[in-house]
């Protein structure tokens, strides 16, 4: 393997939750408002768009292999897609409220990341958003990690024969831990797989259902 085991752990991690939880999806036009996708009755906006592909690019690095500006826009545009019908979903089994103070500590805490409030106001500036945008972005991340959880990863089981199985496949990459030293980061990365292959599972059924427009001049 090219990176050591608790490294792709880490990493797997970020990148599902930042790929199919951390896109932003506004719920309504501002203005007059370019609309890039409509998907049942969520609208996605350009500057939706726009700041998802901001924010994708100051979390992580696009792929190396999509260096195409064209490329990069339609695959952040379909992951806002698959974020929408996840809060559908949310909506529909009423996993959708969440208090306004458990929304307002998130926001504190994303505060932490900046030196300054005027560094904050800049990202903001940056990314194509206000604070109202921000705290709703706040708001779905919150609901599609819960909606997630409670209906994927609480029924998704690792065993010991598939943890002790991965240890043994890839021991050289332990160094000298035992498998009881490392068997709670195997069993989270395992997990994880499990929850994103589960996850795309879902996402391709209710895609199958709902009604996606696309709008090809956006």
């Amino acid at each position: 393997m090219n990176l050591a085991i608790l490294d792709r752990i880490n990493i797997l991690f970020l990148q599902i939750i930042f790929i199919i939880l951390l896109n932003i999806t506004f719920s309504e036009a501002k203005v007059v408002e370019r609309i890039v996708a409509v998907v049942n009755n969520r609208i996605i906006t350009l500057s939706a768009l726009n700041a998802a592909i901001e924010l994708r690019k100051a979390d992580i690095q696009i792929e190396e292999d999509i260096a195409d500006e064209d490329i990069i826009r339609e695959k952040v545009l379909w992951e806002l897609i698959d974020r929408a019908l996840i809060i559908n979903e949310a909506e529909k089994f009423g996993m959708s409220k969440i208090p306004d103070a458990e929304i307002a500590e998130a926001l504190e805490e994303m505060k932490k990341a900046y030196s300054t409030d005027d560094d904050f106001e800049r990202a903001l500036s940056k990314w194509g958003m206000n604070i109202d945008d921000l705290r709703l972005y706040i708001k779905e991340q919150i609901i599609s990690i819960k909606f997630i959880d409670q209906r994927i990863r609480f029924f998704v089981k690792v065993s010991d024969e598939d943890i002790a199985k991965f240890y043994i496949e890839n021991k050289s990459s332990f160094g000298n831990k035992s498998m009881e030293d490392i068997k709670s980061e195997i069993e989270a990365y395992l997990t994880d797989e499990e929850v994103a292959r589960q996850l795309e599972e879902y996402i391709k059924k209710i895609k199958a259902k709902a009604e996606i427009r696309v709008n090809i001049r956006y």
